[in-house]
């Protein structure tokens, strides 16, 4: 069986935009480009989430991944920032 995986990343242009308008970087863009996205490929949502309620927002959009970086790395410790972010996630 072949895995196909389909990653939403917003590009540099659209982190500009959000730069300037900030409420313009958003879960929105991926929950509205989650239907274009064929159900035999694995969702993996790559920006724009700051929360674990950002998840559970997400995942009846289908998405089962995400890539959660900047998030933690402005934290003083990013690996105990992204522990407490998984047992939030988890409990």
């Amino acid at each position: 069986m072949k895995l196909k995986v389909c990653g939403m990343r917003y590009d540099d242009n659209i982190q500009a935009i959000a730069a300037i308008k900030p409420d313009y970087m958003n879960l929105e863009i991926s929950k509205t480009l989650s239907a274009l996205i064929p159900d035999e490929f694995v969702k993996i949502s790559e920006s724009g989430i700051r929360s674990v309620s950002d998840i559970k927002s997400l995942q009846p959009y289908g998405y089962k991944g995400f890539l959660i970086g900047e998030n933690f790395m402005k934290t003083e410790n990013p690996g105990a920032a992204a522990a407490d972010f998984i047992n939030l996630l988890n409990a």
